[in-house]
């Protein structure tokens, strides 16, 4: 075989398993020669003389190579991708290049046989057996513990996901056992189920965003819906249940909103009252109206019969503010009492929403009573009298920090100054319970008679609270006295 050229690999030979042999034609995995001459042999790419790939097998014997080139490498013969060559008493004077995955085989007789890999490859050699490996750099260690540490990612990720998962599974189990016990709860009485679908034109509100409050139209009277999100477990349905039947059975009262009703699982979680046409207080307060001084202390005195009526009834509100005042054309009513059980605040959720309103107990401990109650209608008639918002310029956290010292919004030496004052008292056990603020309102002549709830019990000088029209000072706590709007109006 003398003087051939390729423009590719294998001047004179190109052999693979399966596709043929150049120059000479053949269509079987292994080839053999004998005392065959490969001499000036040119290729264009690899192998001077011979290529063999594809897992095929060349045997030569008694053969010379000479004289052959090739423009990449393996002047006399290159073997790739799982070819094999095996040499036997021939005389060679050129370069044999074995790239990965292939062989060589050099037997007895054989001379000449320059071995060589590609660059990054390293020879290995046993009983005259060649084949080349890819060649350890610094960067394998590099290599080595990305992958390791892709591979340990991986892992982590995996084991979170099936511990959300799991998670998951766990909570909607419990979700289902809750439904079932809130459903046979509910199967000994009724009486305060709403069915959903009784719900028509459920429309969004102001307060749908903030409170989740939405309206609609029930048996031809408009109500509120409060829908309530969330998961619940046993233990917090199981308080809601009881919270909604004091909420049934509890008396009516003319500044406490109806409840209606509720709607359970597995339809949308809710609340049904009456529905207030007037919005809330807070956002009367906020658009700066200008309120007669008459209906302010109205609005104060009505809040006050309708939580004395709400203590009466063993509820305590826990979250009394502007935003839970109701308001329609004739009187105010409180509303937002009766969730607490199901969706409690913790202590930095309370300070974020209701810092100005918290009691000094309510901040160091999360105390929430009867004597919190007081305490945040004080701040509120303040806000009412005033028609501003107290602490406007501080954040919650200075808030908290000021009330915890004593700070409190500015009062005059007036009664009603005076009767705010006690209520805001750093000591709760000197704060007036709401029967006590109801008739000292009617002494004053903010309430009258009529308007004044059955539940408040009328006080008398006997029992040291009162003497005639004056509140007594005994309670009184330090207050800074000012100049206020209801001082320069009574």
């Amino acid at each position: 075989l003398i003087q051939n050229n390729a423009t590719g690999s294998g001047g004179a030979v190109y052999v693979i398993s399966g596709g043929g042999v150049s120059n000479k034609r053949t269509n079987t995995a292994t080839m053999n020669l004998y005392g065959e001459k490969f001499r000036g042999n040119v290729a264009g790419n690899l192998g001077g003389a011979m290529s063999v790939g594809g897992g095929a097998t060349v045997k030569m014997n008694e053969g010379s190579m000479s004289g052959n080139t090739a423009a990449e490498g393996g002047d006399s013969v290159v073997t790739s991708s799982s070819g094999s060559l095996q040499l036997s008493g021939v005389e060679n004077s050129g370069t044999v290049l074995i790239e990965s995955s292939s062989t060589l085989i050099v037997n007895d007789g054989t001379t000449g046989a320059d071995v060589r890999c590609n660059t990054g490859e390293a020879q290995k050699s046993s009983d005259g057996s060649y084949s080349c490996v890819v060649h350890p750099t610094k960067n394998t260690g590099l290599i080595v513990g990305l992958t390791l540490g892709l591979l340990f990612l991986v892992t982590l990720v995996t084991v979170v996901t099936l511990f959300v998962w799991r998670n998951t599974v766990n909570q909607r189990r419990e979700e289902e056992q809750s439904i079932l016990a809130l459903t046979s709860a509910l199967g000994r009485d009724r009486e305060g189920v709403i069915d959903y679908e009784e719900l028509k034109n459920v429309t969004e509100t102001p307060l749908t965003k903030r409170g989740g409050v939405m309206v609609a139209e029930w048996r031809a009277i408009r109500v509120s819906v409060k829908q309530i999100d969330g998961r619940f477990g046993f233990e917090e349905l199981s308080a809601f249940l009881k919270q909604v039947a004091v909420l049934r059975d509890m008396k009516r009262h003319p500044n406490v909103v109806l409840f209606l009703g509720i709607t359970v699982p597995p339809q949308i979680l809710s609340i049904i009252t009456e529905f207030a046409d007037g919005g809330n207080l807070r956002d009367l307060l906020r658009d700066d109206r200008e309120i007669d001084y008459k209906i302010k202390l109205q609005y104060m005195a009505q809040i006050a019969l309708g939580m004395n009526h709400l203590h009466s009834e063993g509820i305590v509100h826990k979250e009394l503010s502007a935003e839970n005042i109701l308001i329609t054309k004739s009187t105010v009513k409180i509303s937002g009492f009766g969730l607490s059980q199901l969706k409690p605040k913790n202590k930095m959720e309370r300070l974020k929403t209701s810092a100005k309103y918290m009691a000094p107990e309510c901040i160091s401990s999360e105390i929430s009573n009867r004597e919190t109650d007081v305490y945040s209608f004080s701040i509120l008639a303040w806000e009412i009298l005033h028609g501003t918002e107290p602490y406007a310029f501080s954040s919650p956290i200075e808030i908290a920090v000021s009330v915890s010292q004593g700070g409190r919004p500015p009062v005059d030496d007036s009664l009603l100054g005076m009767l705010l004052a006690d209520c805001w008292a750093d000591s709760p056990n000197v704060r007036p319970t709401f029967n006590d603020i109801c008739v000292a309102l009617e002494r004053m002549g903010t309430i009258s008679r009529e308007e004044r709830d059955d539940d408040v019990e009328m006080m008398t000088p006997e029992r040291g609270h009162y003497s005639g029209i004056r509140y007594n000072s005994s309670f009184r706590t330090k207050s800074v006295i000012v100049e206020t709007p209801y001082q320069e109006e009574s």
